[in-house]
């Protein structure tokens, strides 16, 4: 870390200051060595100086960037409550108490972890869904705080103002900087920089900002430091740092084969990272190369451990919403299914984890016997369900028994249910009311009308605990929090302003 280098530097310093001297031959080697050290430690000041004044400088950016990145945030008081509780442990005691660390997790199917240079850390829950214990979450997060401790994504925000200046470009400017788990690529500023210009050619959204975070990288030697570090945090707080290696061994096994894409929904970047064996490798050399010594004897005295029951349970909302939003923003069903079946595993009686069971199982069903286990999932979505919070489980299933059973008795039934629900609990009418008028005469019932009440195209419903409404699904009762792709692009341009960077967006790929 920083701080080692420049005690270090009084080491040495003081040292030399102890060593008799014997004769003037001596005297003057001790002289330079002396000297250089001085010049070393004034270097270190001075640095030390200029990274202090970019931070102020930057900071506007920072924050604005981090405002942005909220709008993504799932903002679960009891998932976040872990998270950070766990990510604060395993900051370094040696970080001054005034240094502000925040450990958040975004709506994002990919998985990553990414870092701001004031301390702000994300994870995704595509990557809390791959996770399967507290010691890969520990690396994960002691990985994230070492690019901010010794200063990796402070480094690639200098180097990319110099080259948004040149470029113009407030994709580059927005996103270079960001750290990202998934590093490694050789010229780390560089390619952040062309992957962020990649970003603003879709247009200022969540999607892009998220974009631009994800694809930031930094070089392989500073992933290699933050794999050490992480790895000393990871043991520090008693959590086996080979987690680190068995969760990118197992990212590697399930998608670095088959060239691992999640559809339309994502980049093709994403799909051609060849970096998740050349991770678990690098974290094997470390925890066999440095940090041998230490790490056998951590184990050899049952002094490491690989989490607690509580992970599953605090992270099974996460895992089941993650699967979710696989089926709605991909074609990766096969990944929805699994997702949803780790929160099964906690949650078997939440009707939310069958909902999604019974409509993936269906997407996925080739026999009638994969059929049947897609229909009692959403017939046992709606017993579940006693709060009567979503009532369109009940069109889900009409539709089932319609298409697959030709039930259109109970099809018909099941779309009243869903309307009369839907009113319960809105207190207006569903949007897709004509949608289900349509159906309802097919299904031989032309005279039932829904409650007298006024018709709403939208309904706003205020974000509360999960915050996430699937626009196929819609789950009543939640919803993201959308942010208009031009207020991004102001908020993004004021920052800018702030700093002394340009504000025009180059509409074009940068990218070699």
């Amino acid at each position: 870390m920083r701080i080692r280098t420049y005690a270090l530097g009084i080491a040495v310093l003081l040292t030399m200051a102890s060593v008799p001297l014997h004769g003037q031959g001596n005297s003057k080697q001790q002289n330079r060595l002396i000297e250089q050290d001085r010049k070393i430690a004034q270097q270190s000041d001075q640095e030390r100086e200029r990274s202090d004044e970019l931070r102020v400088k930057i900071q506007p950016r920072i924050d604005e960037i981090g405002i942005a990145l909220s709008r993504r945030e799932y903002s679960d008081q009891l998932v976040g409550a872990y998270l950070n509780s766990l990510g604060q442990s395993m900051v370094p005691e040696e970080v001054d108490a005034s240094v502000s660390f925040s450990f958040r997790v975004l709506y994002e199917i990919r998985p990553n972890a990414m870092a701001l240079p004031d301390g702000r850390i994300y994870i995704t829950t595509g990557m809390l869904s791959m996770v399967e214990n507290e010691a890969e979450l520990a690396f994960v997060l002691g990985h994230e705080i070492a690019h901010v401790t010794e200063e990796h994504v402070l480094d690639q925000w200098r180097r990319a103002r110099t080259t948004a200046r040149r470029n113009r470009i407030i994709g580059a400017a927005a996103g270079a900087g960001l750290g990202g788990l998934l590093g490694g690529k050789k010229g780390g500023a560089s390619g952040a920089v062309s992957g962020a210009t990649l970003g603003a050619t879709i247009g200022f959204g969540i999607a892009s900002v998220v974009n631009a975070v994800m694809r930031a990288k930094f070089n392989r030697e500073q992933e290699k430091e933050a794999d050490l570090i992480g790895a000393e945090l990871a043991m520090a707080r008693g959590f086996d740092p080979d987690g680190g290696r068995a969760l990118f061994q197992n990212l590697h096994d399930r998608f670095g084969k088959r060239r691992f894409s999640l559809g339309r929904a994502l980049s093709g970047k994403f799909a051609r990272h060849p970096v998740f064996h050349v991770r678990a490798t690098n974290i094997h050399a470390v925890l066999s190369g440095d940090l041998a010594s230490q790490y056998q004897s951590r184990l050899d005295s049952g002094g490491l451990a690989t989490g607690s029951g509580r992970f599953g349970r605090m992270l099974s909302a996460v895992i089941r919403d993650n699967g979710i939003l696989l089926a709605e923003e991909s074609d990766r069903y096969d990944l929805a299914l699994e997702n949803l079946q780790r929160a099964y595993r906690y949650r078997p009686n939440d009707p939310r984890v069958l909902w999604g069971l019974g409509r993936v199982n269906q997407l996925l069903a080739r026999t009638d016997e994969q059929l049947q286990q897609a229909e009692d999932f959403l017939a046992n979505a709606v017993e579940a369900d006693r709060r009567k919070l979503y009532p369109a489980i009940h069109r889900d299933l009409a539709y089932f028994r319609a298409a697959e059973r030709e039930n259109y008795t109970a099809a018909a039934e099941g779309l009243r249910q869903y309307v009369q629900g839907h009113v319960a609990m809105h207190g207006v009418l569903p949007s897709d009311l004509d949608e289900v008028y349509d159906h309802l005469v097919l299904f031989g019932d032309t005279s039932w009308t829904a409650p007298g009440v006024e018709r709403q195209q939208e309904v706003e419903v205020s974000p509360v605990s999960i915050a996430y409404t699937p626009r196929v699904w819609t789950s009543p009762g939640s919803g993201i929090r959308e942010t208009r792709t031009e207020e991004i692009v102001d908020k993004i341009s004021e920052a800018l302003a702030l700093a002394g960077e340009p504000t025009g967006i180059v509409a074009q790929s940068v990218e070699k």
